[in-house]
């Protein structure tokens, strides 16, 4: 009876050491870095977490990997990545200092999509003559735009987290929308999510992110997203506690799209500059001259403060209820981060 028991025992331990997918071995300090190793049963998205309480609690996903992380890491037994460790980690106890490391695919994530029906819309803000509107929301003109898929919610942090292995956000949750994300994270974020879908994703155009925050050929004509009642469909300065919220929590607009306006500012592809007099078919912005190169998702940036800006949509929690309008225009440069920047992506 007792060899019996022995052997469940040692058929369920087998099972759940071999249902783990990434299995952290040892760590070694290098000079100011950490090398973390561990085993790897299943190719995907690797990201590490730390503890300094012996496994109590984990912080992460960690920024500032290198080695065998972030997205495509193949399978083995021998893997280790190189943490840049904030200073003071060496001082801490080895019974307290513990990793964990976490793989994921794209089936353990999932991106609702809404079919956006094209159409033929106005873009510019209408009052200008008589409410000294800023002149970058004129000349108003019509534009075209083809059919096209634009995500349900803005993009999480799980979702981020799975595809790019790591979390820049500066606050923290998995429903919460990814923030603290540059124009040049973004594209690298679709860049990697195409490669490993075989789909083509992208971010939105200012056009296509307009005719779809407006609610495409549904449209209300509504001054947000959705509603004339600010409060029913976005987070703001007035009602968000300084802080974003969890995607999805407001009403949807006239399509079924949520957060379009507030919670965090959205990047379009477009360079920023002024609107054309002319009627446009599929507008991707002005052309402007850039000193920075693009290649497999990755900038290599020369002169930031140089580049052309980019422009955002949407609104943020930072924002007061007279800069939430759907025709107000952001923008910022290639490389700039902050707690209000994130985005909502487009498939083909």
């Amino acid at each position: 009876m007792k060899k019996t028991a022995s052997l469940v025992l040692l058929f369920f331990v087998s099972v759940a050491v071999f249902a783990q997918n990434a299995i952290y071995t040892s760590h070694e300090f290098i000079d100011k870095q950490i090398k973390i190793n561990y085993a790897l049963y299943k190719e995907g998205t690797v990201s590490l977490y730390v503890s300094v309480d012996g496994g109590k609690t984990f912080n992460g996903p960690l920024a500032g990997l290198s080695g065998d992380a972030g997205c495509d890491i193949k399978q083995g037994p021998s893997r280790s990545m190189i943490w840049d460790a904030p200073a003071g980690y060496d001082q801490i106890p080895p019974s307290l200092l513990q990793f964990k490391v976490e793989v994921k695919d794209f089936d353990d994530i999932y991106i609702p999509m809404v079919y956006v029906r094209g159409g033929t819309f106005s873009i510019g803000n209408k009052e200008h003559e008589t409410n000294n509107i800023p002149s970058d929301e004129v000349p108003v003109h019509t534009a075209t735009v083809s059919d096209f898929s634009i995500s349900k919610y803005e993009i999480t942090q799980e979702q981020w987290v799975t595809i790019m292995g790591s979390n820049p956000s500066f606050f923290l949750g998995d429903s919460l929308p990814v923030d603290n994300v540059s124009y040049a994270d973004v594209r690298q974020f679709v860049f990697k999510l195409s490669k490993i879908t075989g789909k083509k994703y992208r971010m939105p155009t200012e056009a296509e992110w307009l005719y779809a925050a407006r609610g495409g050929y549904k449209s209300q004509g509504y001054k947000y997203s959705g509603s004339n009642n600010l409060d029913e469909v976005a987070w703001t300065k007035e009602n968000s506690g300084k802080k974003t919220h969890e995607v999805g929590t407001k009403e949807p607009n006239e399509l079924g799209i949520y957060d379009m306006t507030g919670n965090v500012m959205e990047w379009c592809y477009d360079n920023y500059g002024v609107y054309p007099s002319e009627d446009v078919i599929n507008p991707t912005g002005p052309i402007k001259e850039s000193l920075s190169t693009y290649k497999d998702g990755v900038w290599t940036i020369q002169e930031a403060n140089k580049e052309p800006h980019y422009v955002m949509k949407g609104a943020s929690w930072t924002n007061s209820s007279k800069n939430c309008y759907l025709d107000k225009r952001h923008h910022s440069y290639i490389n700039h981060r902050r707690y209000n920047f994130g985005v909502r992506i487009v498939m083909e």
